[in-house]
This record gives C-alpha cells, sequence and structure tokens, in this order.
C-alpha cells in the first residue's frame, strides 16, 4: 500500500495587530492615492535607472517603496507618519524583493 501525506487546512494565516494595521494601511485610498501619484511621478526604479534595465518600463509593475522602512518606527504613531508622510522611490519588482529581503535580515 502506497502512504500519501494529506496537507492540512489550517485555514486562512492569522495576521499579528501590527500586520494588520499595515494591510488596512495598504488598503485605504489616501495610500492608493499617495502610491500612485507617486508612480505617475517617478515611474522608472531609482536602482535600474543608472543601468538603463530595460525591464523596469513604466507599467512593468514598479512598486512605491518607503526608503525608511515602516517597521523602524518605535510607537504607532512614527510608524503612521513614516506608511503615509514618509519618502517613497519606485522600485522594481526585483530590486522590492532585493531590498525587503535585506531588511528583514536586519541588513
Amino acid at each position: 500500500m502506497l502512504l500519501t501525506h494529506k496537507k492540512l487546512n489550517k485555514g486562512p494565516r492569522q495576521h499579528s495587530r501590527s500586520e494588520r494595521i499595515y494591510l488596512k494601511w495598504y488598503q485605504s485610498k489616501l495610500w492608493k492615492g499617495i502610491r500612485d501619484l507617486h508612480k505617475r511621478q517617478n515611474p522608472f526604479c531609482v536602482e535600474c535607472l543608472p543601468e538603463v534595465y530595460t525591464n523596469c518600463a513604466p507599467g512593468k509593475g514598479g512598486v512605491a517603496d518607503h526608503v525608511i522602512p515602516v517597521k523602524s518606527g518605535k510607537t504607532y504613531e512614527d510608524q503612521f507618519n513614516i506608511f503615509f508622510y514618509g519618502e517613497l522611490q519606485t522600485l522594481c519588482k526585483r530590486h522590492h524583493e532585493i531590498k525587503s529581503r535585506s531588511e528583514s535580515k536586519g541588513n
């Protein structure tokens, strides 16, 4: 008899309180307006621009990235201000993933 493993369905992932707050902020009309305006004014990845990297054309899924990580704020108010009023930069998906991995490792 061949044994198979069934993947246990544990339901949707439970988010921490701070993750739920960030998700709510990212879904807000205010953030979407800020993000869209930034991407219209700054359509190219700041990392690719010097290389004139062809995958970084406008409309290729650029990300409005917070220069100062939101999680670096010590208080809720600090994080709120960084999120909605902090400096943004456009990054392509590749460079955004690299930056995010680096931040999660604490570099």
